[in-house]
């Protein structure tokens, strides 16, 4: 191998994705070349930290310290309008950094990933983390988020939540006109950790639990799947039975 291979091709090498003759020689060529052997090195990292366990936290110290930073970034913001709204990643995000829900795709205890599915669903699983933080507050809850895809092509993710009443509220995509139907958001291929554009608060929730849910497809979904459903269409297995090339990844929140 005499040119430097493209990262797609790296990246496949590191999955083990690659054809037996293809991978035998991009593993001569590593010895040889610092730059790909760098760079191979830092997607095994990559691809490490997507299945390493979150840090364990003190949630009552981290949720006190998020709400006494969300009180001083909103003391002075206007009243919400609607049920749901949304905030630029460069403003008030930056308060809503505690009561983590660290979304991963490993298999050990507490993890959000997909039970079955397809190969579809196992690739995506493998393959795309989405880190979310959601700050708590009385009967608001805020949203934000980062991402990291290692396909070589974008992947698709809804998240919404859905209370005890069986009322959906968006976070991703932004929907608060019942005319319009939104698609998913699309997570560009990157090797680094992206954030999301905005950041979403849902208010007006009351006491009880809020489902939590991460939607990742190979293609776009629009909220109208999800909002067509009745509430038996929207538990954790139907929507896994519905979306099945889909990886679905959902936290629980106790609200009171």
């Amino acid at each position: 191998m005499t040119s430097h291979p493209a990262q797609t091709t790296l990246i496949r090498f590191v999955d083990g994705d690659l054809p037996e003759t293809e991978y035998a020689s991009l593993r001569a060529h590593l010895p040889s070349c610092g730059a790909c052997a760098a760079e191979v090195e830092g997607l095994r990292a990559l691809t490490a930290g997507l299945a390493t366990p979150p840090v364990a936290i003190d949630a009552d110290a981290e949720a006190a310290a998020v709400l006494r930073r969300i009180r001083a970034a909103t003391a002075t913001a206007p009243p919400a309008r609607g049920r749901t709204w949304w905030w630029g990643a460069s403003g008030v995000l930056a308060a809503a950094a505690a009561l983590l829900l660290y979304v991963r795709t490993s298999d050990d205890p507490g993890t959000l990933s997909a039970r079955g599915g397809s190969t579809g669903a196992s690739e995506l699983a493998r393959k795309v983390g989405v880190e979310l933080e959601v700050a708590v507050e009385r009967s608001a809850v805020r949203i934000s988020g980062t991402y990291r895809n290692l396909l070589d092509r974008p992947a698709y993710v809804l998240v919404f939540a859905i209370d005890d009443k069986d009322e959906v509220h968006w976070a991703y995509p932004a929907y608060t006109d019942d005319k319009v139907d939104p698609a998913a958001v699309a997570l560009a291929a990157k090797t680094t950790h992206a954030a999301f554009a905005d950041g979403a608060v849902l208010d007006g929730l009351g006491a009880g639990t809020l489902r939590v849910v991460t939607l990742l497809s190979p293609a776009p979904l629009h909220v109208s799947d999800i909002e067509h459903l009745d509430a038996k269409a929207r538990t954790p297995d139907a929507l896994r039975a519905r979306f099945r090339a889909a990886d679905l990844r959902e936290k629980n929140v106790v609200l009171r």
